[in-house]
């Protein structure tokens, strides 16, 4: 299936420059059925559209919770955080899901990376609320993870969960689990 990057803050959420990308014919390309738009991926950036002033933050699978107030967003992102907010086209907000509940000042949402309590492991963090940290330079390129998307906390580093050691196709699937796989033709992925 064809999935579509409703535009480049999107794209870039997702991979850091357009070094992968694959020219194919029309003729293939029409040959993927069409699936969905891409949505941000979780823990890069905070949403909005320009409607409505409520901040999400996404969540794995294009969920969203809301950001309550201010304070809640100083104490996860620290003074920067409404550098991390983005619009999005309010055409494009229905491929989002927003979830009930709200982001919590004690705990960050599930795909936030995180360098706990002044260290310097990389943390992903998981929707059980554990923290998976990240083996090594090599484990974090292969999940197309970016260094700006590290949020340094001082919060104490929750449960741990399973480390991530190398490439994690949940982790890099921007169909976020509907799809993605090798297709017809050149095996486009």
């Amino acid at each position: 299936e064809r999935y579509v990057f409703p535009n480049e803050t999107t794209y870039f959420s997702w991979y850091s420059d357009f070094s992968g990308v694959v020219t194919v014919p029309q003729s293939e390309l029409e040959s993927y059925p069409l699936g969905a738009n891409v949505t941000m991926r979780a823990g890069t950036k905070l949403v909005k559209i320009t409607t409505d002033p409520k901040v999400y933050a996404v969540t794995p699978g294009g969920s969203l919770l809301h950001v309550a107030d201010e304070a809640t967003a100083l104490a996860l992102y620290g003074e920067g955080w409404a550098g991390r907010v983005v619009d999005v086209p309010d055409a494009f907000f229905t491929n989002y899901t927003v979830a009930t509940g709200q982001v919590s000042d004690t705990a960050f949402p599930a795909g936030s990376l995180v360098k706990f309590d002044g260290g310097a492991d990389v943390y992903y963090v998981n929707a059980d609320g554990t923290a998976s940290m990240v083996a090594d330079e090599a484990a974090f390129a292969a999940n197309r993870f970016n260094w700006d998307n590290v949020i340094d906390s001082t919060m104490a580093v929750p449960t741990l969960g399973t480390g991530i050691t190398g490439a994690n196709a949940t982790l890099t699937d921007t169909s976020q689990g509907a799809g993605g796989t090798a297709g017809a033709g050149t095996g486009l992925t």
